[in-house]
């Protein structure tokens, strides 16, 4: 048992023996971390939270049986279901969003711009994806193992050029939405070097967010408002024309009084009776799709409006130098303690 041991008294020793070495390689590291912590462009974070709620998504009753019997089934028991909050950030990774938010605009000095065309001549922005694939790459590699079907998706339809899908994954580093489930509120926030720039974006984002989840909400209410309203043009039609008649019939027969005019006249009445309730109906439910879609609106109560940030967010420069610092150390000590046995291995394989 004592041979499987770890002997740290002698662990210790090595690394003191090999201490010149280490302190080179810790400041080897520490000069890195400051050139790294000097070089990062300054970057600002604007910031946005709110609270999405629904509207009253009860629902009025449908036509029922007339409507039935004049073939027409109009139903409003049921509506689209509500974007779940925590499939948000799915709305940020798909291929509409994206395309979309790049073609919105932001003010640069005294000139418009789309944020594709910012991107394009904005310089510091090749430095934000080579930080996402650097400093990054851990939380990158670790993404790589979640499930984003979202993207792969919609971008069997859209399809997506080589500059686009670079635009896209810079967003995908600096436009960040976070979801808190447990206090009900969403937060979207995004980077840039230009404070003002980053406030613009951000606010675009929102908006665009917000409108997303207010069209696919609104979706089967719009729907049903379309056919409710092709409905009751029919019916108007066929009302006026039933109308027209039981009213020239009525005319051109004013003097007969046998049976077959008076049968011909009920026939005639209760089928401008029956047109009558359903078309009266209809003008009824009509009004009622326009609240519904109303109710199913979305409204979103904004906590902390979208505000230029005046502090940088990074780079942390301190914190940059305290972590290649121990990075340094790690990997300094760790090849102090494998070297030795390392070349005892290597004497053995070339031995063979």
């Amino acid at each position: 048992m004592k041979e499987d041991e770890i002997d740290l008294i002698a662990l210790v020793k090595k690394i003191w023996q090999n201490r010149i070495f280490l302190f080179k390689f810790l400041g080897a590291s520490v000069t890195l971390g400051l050139l790294v912590a000097i070089l990062s462009p300054e970057e600002y974070t604007a910031s946005s939270s709110f609270i999405p709620t629904s509207g009253n998504t009860s629902k009025s009753g449908s036509l029922g049986g007339l409507a039935s019997l004049a073939g027409i089934n109009i139903d409003l028991s049921s509506s689209g279901d509500e974007i779940p909050v925590a499939l948000y950030p799915n709305i940020l990774k798909s291929a509409p969003y994206k395309l979309a938010l790049l073609k919105s605009y932001v003010r640069v000095e005294k000139d418009s711009m789309t944020v594709r065309d910012y991107f394009k001549n904005k310089p510091t922005a090749v430095f934000s994806y080579i930080k996402k694939y650097t400093i990054g790459l851990p939380g990158l590699i670790l993404g790589a193992f979640k499930n984003d079907e979202s993207l792969l998706n919609e971008q069997i339809l859209v399809q997506i050029d080589t500059e686009t899908q670079g635009f896209f994954k810079l967003l995908d580093a600096i436009l960040v939405l976070t979801v808190n489930e447990k206090e009900g509120f969403v937060e979207i926030s995004f980077t840039d070097s230009d404070p003002f720039i980053a406030a613009q974006i951000a606010n675009s984002a929102q908006s665009l967010l917000q409108r997303k989840i207010i069209s696919q909400r609104t979706e089967f209410s719009m729907a049903q408002y379309k056919y409710t309203s092709q409905q009751y043009e029919l019916k108007k039609q066929e009302f006026r024309a039933i109308q027209k008649e039981v009213a020239v019939f009525k005319d051109r027969n004013s003097a007969i009084g046998n049976a077959q005019f008076q049968t011909k006249l009920q026939q005639l009445e209760a089928e401008y009776s029956i047109i009558n309730a359903v078309y009266t109906e209809l003008a009824k439910n009509l009004e009622q799709t326009k609240l519904q879609i109303n109710k199913d609106t979305p409204i979103f109560s904004v906590l902390n409006p979208v505000i230029v940030p005046y502090e940088k967010s990074a780079p942390k420069r301190l914190l940059l130098i305290v972590i290649y610092s121990f990075l340094g150390l790690v990997i300094g000590m760790g090849y102090i303690l494998i070297k030795e046995p390392l070349g005892l291995i290597k004497k053995e394989i070339t031995a063979l």
